[in-house]
């Protein structure tokens, strides 16, 4: 992912505590400055709607969006080096969007 390695070391040094954390604990241990949900959008390819999440460290976000099975994956297809408090809605959905596709082919 282009946006991760454009991040300086000490964002992508907290990103992979985030992420180390997810994967061995899950998301519960994490505060909202670090893994934050950012609502529903439509999957693409089906009529269901997931919740896509934000990992964050400084201006670096990963967004991403579990995926059921089992074990539960966290499937992140989108990131970017945030400027304003608010997330891009439309990048929000091309996040869904993408993980909907990739399900179903």
């Amino acid at each position: 992912m282009g946006t991760y390695n454009s991040a300086t070391a000490s964002e992508r040094a907290r990103m992979n505590k985030v992420l180390d954390t997810i994967c061995e604990h899950g998301y519960r241990d994490l505060t909202e400055t670090q893994f934050k949900s950012e609502g529903r959008y439509p999957l693409g390819g089906t009529s269901k709607a997931a919740l896509v999440y934000a990992l964050k460290s400084g201006q670096l976000r990963i967004y991403g969006v579990f995926v059921s099975e089992i074990p539960k994956r966290l499937v992140c297809p989108e990131g970017t080096k945030k400027k304003k408090r608010k997330a891009d809605r439309k990048q929000l959905e091309r996040v869904a969007k993408k993980v909907g596709e990739d399900q179903i082919s």
